[in-house]
C-alpha cells in the first residue's frame, strides 16, 4: 500500500480532531499553515502537517 503525501482539508480536520470548518479557517487564515493549492482544490502535505505541529507546540509551549 502507498503511503499518501497529502491530506485533503476534511481528512486533515479528523487528523487534528477538529471541525471541517476550523479546517478551512486554518488553511485560509493560519500564516505558515502548509497548503497546497491546485485549481479549486486544497491539500495539505502531511510532513508539512507534521512539522507545523511540532513548530506550533514548541512555540505554545514558549508561551506558557
Amino acid at each position: 500500500m502507498v503511503e499518501r503525501l497529502t491530506y485533503t482539508v476534511a481528512e486533515t480536520a479528523k487528523v487534528l480532531g477538529i471541525s471541517r470548518p476550523l479546517a478551512y479557517k486554518l488553511v485560509k487564515e493560519r500564516e505558515g499553515f502548509p497548503v497546497i493549492k491546485l485549481g479549486k482544490r486544497m491539500f495539505i502535505p502531511r510532513k508539512g502537517l507534521e512539522d507545523w505541529l511540532l513548530t506550533e507546540s514548541a512555540a505554545e509551549a514558549l508561551r506558557s
